[in-house]
C-alpha cells in the first residue's frame, strides 16, 4: 500500500525540494516521456527517461524521490497519479512512454501499456538492441484506463518496466547510487543504445501513421 494515497495528498504533505522535486521539459513535442517514480524510488528511470526525451527531441515530466532513505514511501501509484503538469502535459501529447522500475536480477524490459502498435515497434527494436523483452505480468501490465501512462489525447500509452538488474547496467560498474545517476560521466553505453531503441521505436511509428 501507497503511504500516500495520491499525488496531491503527497504534495501537500511531504516537503517540497527537500524529499521530493519534479522536473519537465514542454518543448510542444507531441510524444511525452515520464519518469513519474524517479530519482531514488526508482532509480535509473529519471536519468534513462530525459536521455531518450533530448536524443528524440520530447517532452519530458519526472517526478524525484530524494530521500536519504525510505524513497519508496513516495510512491504513488500509476492510476492514483492526478499531479497537474503531467496531466496537462498528457492532454497536448498523442504518444506516451513511460518508464518504470520492478525488481528482478534478470536484465528484462516488461512490455505494458495499451498502446499496442507502438508498444511492439518498440519492442522491435529493443530486441535489435540486445535487450531481453517480455509482456509485462498483470500486476504491472498498465492496462487500466485510468493508468496516468494511457491518459494522452489518444486514450494509450505505452509502459515499461525496467528490472533492477537492467537498471544498474545504464550506469559504470552497476552502480546506481545517486552521486552516479547524477553524474553524466557514470553513465554506460548500455543506457544509450537502450534510448536509441526507444527513439527508433518512436521515430520508425510515427512515420507510418497517415498524415493529418
Amino acid at each position: 500500500m501507497d503511504r500516500y494515497a495520491s499525488m496531491t495528498e503527497l504534495k501537500n504533505t511531504a516537503i517540497g525540494g527537500k524529499e521530493w522535486a519534479i522536473d519537465m521539459s514542454d518543448i510542444n513535442s507531441n510524444t511525452l516521456i515520464t519518469a513519474i517514480h524517479g530519482g531514488g524510488i526508482e532509480p535509473g528511470t529519471s536519468e534513462v527517461s530525459r536521455l531518450i526525451s533530448q536524443i528524440g527531441h520530447y517532452n519530458w515530466f519526472s517526478f524525484y524521490g530524494l530521500k536519504s532513505s525510505n524513497n519508496n514511501d513516495l510512491h504513488v501509484t500509476s492510476t492514483n497519479y492526478d499531479e497537474y503538469n503531467i496531466l496537462s502535459m498528457l492532454r497536448e501529447c498523442d504518444y506516451t512512454v513511460s518508464l518504470h522500475g520492478c525488481s528482478g536480477k534478470d536484465s528484462v524490459v516488461y512490455l505494458g501499456g495499451n498502446d499496442v502498435s507502438l508498444r511492439e515497434t518498440i519492442k522491435y527494436y529493443l530486441t535489435e538492441n540486445g535487450f531481453r523483452c517480455e509482456m509485462a505480468p498483470q500486476n504491472i501490465s498498465g492496462e487500466q484506463k485510468n493508468n496516468i501512462t494511457n491518459k494522452n489525447k489518444r486514450g494509450k500509452g505505452v509502459q515499461l518496466e525496467l528490472s533492477t538488474t537492467l537498471r544498474k547496467s545504464f550506469f559504470k560498474d552497476n552502480d546506481f547510487k545517486r552521486k552516479n545517476r547524477e553524474d553524466k560521466n557514470q553513465w554506460s553505453e548500455t543506457m544509450y543504445h537502450f534510448a536509441d531503441a526507444i527513439v527508433k521505436g518512436l521515430e520508425n511509428y510515427n512515420e507510418e501513421q497517415p498524415q493529418a
